[in-house]
Formats: structure tokens, C-alpha cells, sequence
């Protein structure tokens, strides 16, 4: 299991609904996994249907970021695991 874990993420981050060149890279804080949450160190990740439905402003969601298919390592795990 990874322990060393940056201070920061990698994201691809929707700025407004539109065509691809509204995707935007930037870097967050990263997360610190809560109660019954796992943290994935993601190694690589794809953009399926539901994706691009987000992008284009079809699919509302909370989040801004692409995360759909993603494939990594477990981290930490919250409290509760």
C-alpha cells in the first residue's frame, strides 16, 4: 500500500458545459478519505458516455471533475474501515 500521499491532485476539471476544449487541468487539495471512504491513488483513467453527457451539460452532477473509469491503488481508509 502507498503511504507517501502529495499534498496536492492532478484534475481535469469542466469549466462550463461545451465542446472538449472546455476541460481544464488544474490541481486540487487532496482529499482525506472520511468514514467508510477509501483513498485511490488513480493510475489511469478513460472518459465513457456519462462523461462526455457531463461535459456537455446533459448530465447535472455536484462535481466538476471527470471520474467515471478510473483504475489505481488503495491508500488510507477512513475511521470506520
Amino acid at each position: 500500500m502507498k503511504t507517501d500521499i502529495p499534498a496536492s491532485m492532478r484534475v481535469i476539471e469542466i469549466t462550463q458545459p461545451g465542446a472538449p476544449d472546455v476541460l481544464r487541468p488544474t490541481t486540487r487539495p487532496t482529499p482525506e478519505p472520511g468514514p467508510g471512504e477509501v483513498l485511490i491513488a488513480v493510475e489511469a483513467a478513460g472518459v465513457n458516455r456519462p462523461d462526455v453527457m457531463q461535459r456537455q451539460g446533459i448530465v447535472c452532477t455536484a462535481t466538476r471533475n471527470l471520474r467515471h473509469s478510473r483504475s489505481g491503488n488503495s491508500g488510507p481508509c477512513g475511521r470506520d474501515w
